[in-house]
């Protein structure tokens, strides 16, 4: 994904009042929640891969900066 796709799902999510801390965020993360956002039922999936994959999901420098 790009980023200027990565930046209109952040614009779209953020439009209906949900902001992400996409600075903590990989581009795989962005990715996979905008797929899962387009099957509701695939949330809960998403959501319990980031938890236990932290790693791969997040930018472990930034988080402990933020």
């Amino acid at each position: 994904m790009n980023s200027k796709n990565r930046n209109l799902i952040l614009h779209l999510l953020e439009r209906e009042g949900v902001t992400l801390p996409s600075k903590i965020m990989k581009n795989r993360t962005i990715v996979e929640l905008e797929r899962a956002l387009k099957r509701p039922y695939l949330m809960s999936q998403f959501f319990s891969k980031v938890a236990s994959n932290l790693q791969d999901y997040l930018e472990i420098d930034e988080l402990e900066k933020f």
